[in-house]
């Protein structure tokens, strides 16, 4: 009977041992898998804040605009505008007013912005914003309003409004008191509201 017994418990001594390996390499594996699955989520972010940091750093290559290229150049002012060209003898560009588009060469642009820059300081004219930028003008346009829709600016709330006035380039603020004149006159700007906003922000007198 004692020998059997020694032989029972060593079998449990054996089994017991077993089942601790077992439980010591899973644990060593789980452990192992954890760090691999950290190391590649690393490795993964990396990758994708890398690939942001070089699309906002790195410029992006653009054409070289042809010098004859012929660009759409639209009228921003209330009342004709006319430009002359201090370079080309008789080369003269006339608008009607607000929004008449006329055509002209990209080198006849890159002459206006050295030799009448309020053209585009004010603004008076507008382009596309891919010609404003390759003329390095497109900071005069950075608050610039939505011009097809310039009545709009007289339903905005006085805060607003006040705020618009305020940063909006001097050539716009010119159009838009142009405008505010012609719709007292038409009797379609009443807003006492608006109106006083204006006055007070622009220090004019909107009274007809």
């Amino acid at each position: 009977m004692a020998e059997k017994d020694k032989v029972e418990e060593t079998k449990k001594e054996t089994k017991k041992e077993t089942t601790t390996k077992k439980t010591t390499n899973k644990k060593a594996t789980t452990k192992k898998t954890n760090t691999t699955t950290k190391a590649n989520t690393k490795s993964k972010a990396k990758k994708t804040i890398d690939k942001i940091a070089k699309n906002v750093t790195k410029p992006a290559t653009r054409k070289k605009r042809d010098m004859n290229e012929m660009v759409s150049v639209i009228c921003i002012t209330n009342t004709p505008l006319v430009y002359t060209s201090k370079n080309q003898v008789g080369y003269r560009v006339d608008w009607g007013g607000f929004l008449e588009e006329n055509w002209m060469e990209y080198k006849e642009l890159i002459n206006m912005r050295n030799s009448q820059r309020a053209f585009f300081e004010e603004p008076w004219v507008i382009c596309e914003w891919d010609v404003l930028v390759d003329l390095k003008v497109d900071q005069y346009y950075k608050n610039i309003i939505d011009l097809e829709n310039l009545d709009a600016i007289f339903e905005k709330s006085p805060e607003e409004l006040e705020r618009t006035l305020k940063i909006v380039p001097d050539g716009i603020k010119k159009l838009i008191v142009d405008r505010a004149f012609e719709l007292r006159r038409e009797k379609k700007l009443d807003s006492l509201n608006t109106i006083e906003v204006i006055e007070n922000t622009l220090n004019i007198d909107l009274s007809i």
